[in-house]
């Protein structure tokens, strides 16, 4: 299983003792699916609407480790994700592309907020790429988004780019469980994960 890099510093220091030990073994569990290369065979389809599902499904499953962190740690969507590369892409070339999803994607209460978000990203207030990964993530659950929808099946570099957005969400998770990892050894031993492992 591949787990994230501080699943093995969490265990030593008494990670079975957390009252969320069962929560973070399915968050490594989903980080583990998200990270594993999986591979996908859709019935006569083409080599690349295969390719262009697979990148959908791949950030589908990434989103899923980060939803189950943040309901465990009962922080839902509080984690900002980041890529400086992607959201230069996503504010230039691709804008039109990742900005009609997330029309299509926001309704009820929350709607307003996250179209804030969208709208601080786009003017560089903000880096937080979320708000986008979070619709196309809707989208692609609910059925509404197919990969001609995103022209995902003509562009590689587009497939490239969401595989990118993926690879942000599970860094994202890494660096909120690693900060986890450290209040917990602070608490059971009295000492952040790198001063424990220095005196022991």
């Amino acid at each position: 299983m591949i787990s994230p890099s501080a699943w093995f510093v969490y265990c030593h220091v008494h990670g079975h003792k957390d009252p969320n030990f069962a929560g973070m073994s399915r968050f490594r569990a989903r980080y583990s699916v998200a990270r594993s290369e999986i591979t996908l065979d859709i019935h006569e389809v083409g080599e690349e609407t295969n390719a262009a599902y697979l990148e959908l499904f791949q950030l589908f499953l990434a989103y899923s480790a980060l939803d189950t962190f943040e309901q465990v740690t009962k922080k839902p969507g509080r984690t900002v994700i980041q890529d400086s590369e992607c959201a230069r892409l996503m504010r230039g070339r691709y804008l039109e592309d990742f900005t009609k999803p997330l029309a299509l994607s926001l309704s009820g209460k929350s709607k307003k907020r996250h179209m804030q978000n969208a709208e601080k990203f786009l003017s560089g207030e903000s880096e937080d790429l979320r708000v986008f990964i979070y619709a196309l993530r809707n989208l692609f659950c609910h059925g509404a988004l197919t990969a001609a929808r995103l022209d995902l099946t003509n562009s590689k570099k587009k497939r490239q780019l969401v595989r990118a957005l993926s690879e942000a969400v599970l860094l994202a998770s890494e660096i909120q469980f690693q900060k986890y990892v450290d209040s917990w050894s602070i608490q059971q031993t009295g000492n952040s994960v790198r001063r424990y492992f220095e005196d022991n």
